[in-house]
């Protein structure tokens, strides 16, 4: 998945800023990855290991769908 991104994001960024783009594309996953495991982290010191796990799969689930929704919204647009 992350290098059909990648080269959509090489193909959509004008040469000028292709570097930057790129960059930030990257700066976004590593941000996208380290977020949640590091708020799960965080509230597992207060609320113990299965609540902050369970909270967190659900809002990726939430999100997932929620995606899901949108791109299929837009394909049938077309």
């Amino acid at each position: 998945m992350v290098i059909g991104s990648l080269s959509t994001a090489n193909r959509l960024a004008p040469s000028q800023i292709r570097g930057r783009a790129v960059s930030t594309y990257f700066v976004f996953c590593y941000v996208g990855l380290t977020i949640p495991v590091i708020g799960v982290g965080i509230a597992s010191d207060y609320l113990g290991d299965f609540r902050p796990v369970l909270v967190c799969a659900i809002v990726l689930a939430v999100l997932s769908l929620l995606s899901m929704t949108i791109i299929s919204r837009a394909s049938l647009a077309r």
